[in-house]
């Protein structure tokens, strides 16, 4: 989902989404809905904790750490 496409979708549906690829084990593309939550309504605990998760199921530590 590109910046564009989620514009005017609510904090509530991308959160949905996101978590709904993360169920299905689809990291990147949870990370990538999250990553557009972030950018724009802000961090919030849920977030970073969803980010971190994803980034270490997909091995990357680091990025989990920083999440």
């Amino acid at each position: 989902m590109g910046h564009n496409e989620a514009e005017d979708v609510p904090y509530e549906i991308l959160l949905f989404l996101g978590k709904s690829h993360q169920a299905l084990s689809e990291y990147s593309d949870a990370i990538e809905i999250y990553n557009t939550a972030v950018s724009r309504f802000g961090v919030n605990v849920d977030l970073l904790n969803s980010l971190g998760e994803c980034s270490f199921r997909l091995g990357n530590n680091e990025d989990a750490l920083d999440a």
